[in-house]
């Protein structure tokens, strides 16, 4: 069976992307990693959510080919592993906000295809029976649908934009995140508690029924889940290439910036670092 595959990440972010993924013949994989709303700076990166996806990156390039061990179990390892350094670099001070990431996943396994997700980077499968199948938790986008629902209210009791209402309540989104991450109650990510990993939702389909996957980061998904400029279906046959991808991802910067004050499509900033992976098998 044959294999063509890209990866495209891009952002309007100035010298740095927060987003990192990787593709080969056999896995691939998407980060998200979560802007620090707190302000506190730990590693020299250029924030600390950069520094986390990149280390946990270079990780699963570097482990996931190893097929005698779940991708869970790669991921709790990987948890272990990458805040050990940054438990070095606290050298025991207190941060309110440590950095997280969501994470999706697919491995091929030897007729089979598996996908883990922990989250909201959606994983579309297309079937080879054309069918179209979501893989994605719900946890966090409810979390933050929440989160909007808030910033509605205080936009209508203040006659203002959805932007003013963000700008003037962003200490509501670190409280929530810092009471609610990783809670039965709020939503799980990848951090600092590899016992979360064990609440990554896992997809297993047959090698055999599968035609093409996505995966995306939140940022490249509002293409089709908040603007809408296609379908979920349609992200299929549009995206073939980065060249295909980075047509759409400048579509949809021209969309949000039409709506620079968040009005029409309620959302956190203006512009999400966006990201994209594609596998077809021929």
């Amino acid at each position: 069976m044959g294999k063509t595959y890209f990866s495209y990440s891009n952002t309007l972010r100035n010298g740095y992307n927060e987003d990192a993924c990787f593709i080969c013949e056999d896995f691939g994989f998407v980060l998200d990693g979560a802007t620090g709303l707190s302000g506190e700076k730990v590693t020299e990166e250029k924030s600390d959510a950069l520094w986390l996806v990149t280390k946990v990156k270079n990780y699963l390039i570097q482990n996931l080919a190893n097929k005698s061990k779940s991708i869970a179990e790669i991921l709790t390892d990987c948890v272990e592993y990458v805040f050990k350094e940054y438990n070095k670099l606290l050298n025991g001070r207190i941060v309110i906000d440590a950095p997280s990431c969501c994470v999706s996943i697919f491995r091929i396994e030897q007729n089979k295809i598996v996908f883990y997700t922990l989250g909201d980077s959606p994983i579309l499968v297309k079937l080879t029976n054309g069918k179209i199948k979501q893989i994605c938790r719900k946890d966090l986008v409810k979390f933050d649908q929440t989160t909007i629902r808030i910033f509605k209210k205080y936009q209508h009791s203040n006659s203002c934009s959805f932007y003013d209402a963000c700008k003037s309540n962003n200490h509501i989104i670190l409280n929530r995140r810092v009471e609610l991450k990783n809670k039965p109650k709020g939503y799980y990510v990848f951090g600092e508690s590899k016992g979360v990993i064990k609440f990554g939702k896992t997809v297993c389909y047959d090698l055999k029924n599968v035609d093409e996957i996505l995966i995306m980061s939140d940022g490249y998904s509002q293409i089709y889940d908040l603007f809408k400029i296609v379908k979920a279906k349609e992200m299929f046959n549009c995206i073939n290439n980065e060249k295909d991808a980075d047509y759409y991802y400048q579509k949809l910067v021209s969309c949000q910036q039409e709506d620079s004050l968040y009005n029409r499509y309620p959302r956190f900033k203006l512009s999400d670092d966006s990201t994209i992976i594609k596998i077809k098998f021929i």
